[in-house]
């Protein structure tokens, strides 16, 4: 008797990036629609680490097995949009990505793509801070000391990404957002383009839009979670802000810092700009 294997249900859209713009929200309002699946787990990470693909598709497609029968099925993982981390990411141990797109392409062809863009100035500096939150570098750590690891920098390269990614997708099934204009300023128009992009009923209307996800912790709280984290989570809940927020504790990002970068991601906006043929707001 042949045996013949029956596919599990794939995602059928996925929230790509960046980080820290805005994907943590797209997934909370992307969860609370009736018509859309999307795993307990954010962030399933299965195409850009390897010992996640290496369990193959039986394993990716059993996280969206209990949403077989929903209209749209999809997760959010951010870092697949970060396709090339520079050479001193590579010497340091950073991973290389460039073939990313053609491998989600080889395995969903027409899935839908989400992809958030915020300015790469401010994006640098959130993930500066979410990366000494980790405590992947300490509080008195300079930006421009680790701008060159975990993508600090080379995230922001927007258009290297996008460019890729094209390469390996019709323009039509990538749905760009600027984080700025279309989710700090226009949710609800936006999720109706985000509903309607992924096939499901565009005048669902989620709850608490204007709820704010993935606040950044006090500089007091960074600095103690580097050296006593369940110090840091048991003053966190019982400091007053006028404390943990006095200057003393600032973890600061100096205004020759900010010009770097700024120097840094010009080039690079002025590339992203014309290929969304869209003025970008910063």
């Amino acid at each position: 008797m042949v045996i013949t294997r029956v596919r599990m249900s794939g995602p059928t859209f996925l929230v790509i990036g960046a980080q820290k713009c805005g994907t943590t929200w797209l997934e909370a309002m992307l969860r609370q629609h009736p018509e859309v699946f999307v795993p307990a787990t954010k962030e399933l990470h299965f195409f850009d680490k390897s010992y996640h693909y290496d369990r193959g598709l039986d394993w990716y497609e059993a996280h969206f097995s209990a949403g077989s029968e929903a209209r749209a099925r999809g997760e959010a993982t951010p870092n697949y949009f970060w396709t090339t981390p520079d050479e001193a990411e590579k010497r340091a141990g950073g991973r290389s990505n460039e073939q990313l797109p053609q491998r989600v392409a080889a395995h969903y062809p027409d899935v839908r793509l989400i992809v958030s863009l915020r300015n790469p100035v401010d994006r640098a500096i959130s993930a500066y801070y979410h990366h000494i939150r980790q405590r992947r570098c300490s509080p008195s750590t300079r930006l421009t000391e680790v701008s060159d690891r975990w993508g600090i920098v080379s995230m922001g390269h927007y258009d290297v990404h996008l460019e890729r990614w094209l390469g390996a997708f019709r323009r039509e099934q990538l749905l760009v957002l600027i984080y700025e204009e279309d989710v700090a300023q226009n949710k609800p128009t936006t999720l109706r383009r985000l509903f309607e992009f992924i096939g499901v009923d565009a005048a669902h209307a989620p709850a608490r839009q204007e709820r704010r996800v993935n606040r950044r912790r006090s500089d007091l709280h960074l600095r103690l979670n580097f050296y006593a984290p369940p110090l840091a989570a048991l003053l966190d809940a019982v400091l007053p802000a006028r404390i943990t927020q006095a200057p003393r504790w600032r973890i600061e990002v100096t205004d020759d810092e900010r010009a770097a970068l700024a120097a840094e991601f010009t080039p690079h906006n002025a590339r992203l700009s014309q290929l969304l043929d869209r003025d970008l707001p910063w």
